[in-house]
């Protein structure tokens, strides 16, 4: 078992040793979004076979010392793409270029000294680095469910599941000529992204969700909302017919883009609707949307 004390410049070595297997904890499954096809679970063997140890620290623990990290390097998940974003169960993002992670040493861990990472200490799966001095602690995402490389989220059609049937729906143009399409100024998910000048809230254009549903002609009693962060939102017919509940899809007429929320987003005005506001990850909606199951 190979082991690496990193500091700055010297991650370079690391990248010479990606190979040095390790064998410890399991790591759990953790979702893969590419730019076309549902979002692929990638299981703990193909994680395992990439995995090696850093002794590092995490940021939001500074008292604790140095540990030593089982997980899997982001450049390796990552490839030749010029970026990379994680999201966590709590609707977190961390966005990161591959010029930063892979000088920083940025890895996916999912085991320390040996254990692995307990829920309150950020686990199942948490972002470390091995260059550490210096950096945020917001950069050390807790709870990771899932990852995107590059721009593959970017205007991704929302899939409407019915059974055996999917109907695709794309932006702005999703209700047709007669759709109401709104503008609203809805808060942007928390989290670190290498972009300057990001805002706490942006100008939108979404429509009414039982619009879209009308508009396909569907029979319903449950909506499941499925954010590619993994916290999926169950909302039943009374929780949706007759209220201004609103899919986001785009921002500056451009497609919403993943460190804006995207793909899709729910918005709910929960002052208006406060019995929604106790089932949502978010203080008014949910997040990385792909798909609802329409049940």
């Amino acid at each position: 078992m190979r082991i690496f004390r990193l500091h700055g410049a010297s991650f370079l070595f690391l990248c010479l040793f990606w190979a040095s297997l390790v064998h410890g904890e399991t790591p759990p499954s953790l979702l893969r979004v590419q730019a076309a096809g549902v979002p692929e679970a990638l299981d703990s063997s193909f994680l395992k076979s990439m995995a090696l140890e850093v002794v590092s620290k995490d940021l939001n623990f500074p008292g604790d010392g140095a540990g030593t990290f089982e997980g899997v390097l982001l450049a390796r998940l990552m490839g030749e793409e010029e970026s990379i974003t994680l999201l966590s169960d709590d609707q977190y993002l961390v966005h990161l270029d591959a010029d930063f992670v892979k000088k920083m040493g940025a890895m996916l861990v999912w085991s320390q000294n040996g254990l692995p990472i307990p829920r309150h200490r950020g686990g199942p799966q948490k972002l470390v680095f091995a260059a550490y001095e210096g950096l945020h602690p917001s950069l050390n995402a807790w709870y990771v469910t899932a990852f995107v490389t590059g721009n593959s989220a970017d205007g991704r059609a929302l899939r409407l599941v019915q059974g055996e049937k999917v109907l695709l729906v794309a932006g702005k143009e999703a209700l047709g000529p007669q759709g109401r399409i709104r503008e609203m100024q809805p808060s942007v998910p928390k989290g670190y992204r290498q972009i300057a000048a990001f805002p706490g809230r942006q100008p939108v254009a979404g429509f009414v969700l039982e619009d879209l549903l009308k508009s396909r002609d569907l029979s319903w009693e449950t909506l499941v909302l499925k954010s590619l962060a993994g916290r999926d939102l169950r909302l039943k017919r009374s929780e949706v017919e007759g209220r201004d509940l609103f899919l986001i899809s785009y921002k500056n007429q451009s497609p919403l883009s993943l460190p804006c929320g995207g793909p899709w987003a729910l918005w709910v005005p929960v002052l208006k609707y406060p019995d929604l506001g106790e089932k949502l990850p978010n203080p008014d909606g949910l997040f990385f949307v792909y798909e609802i199951l329409v049940e």
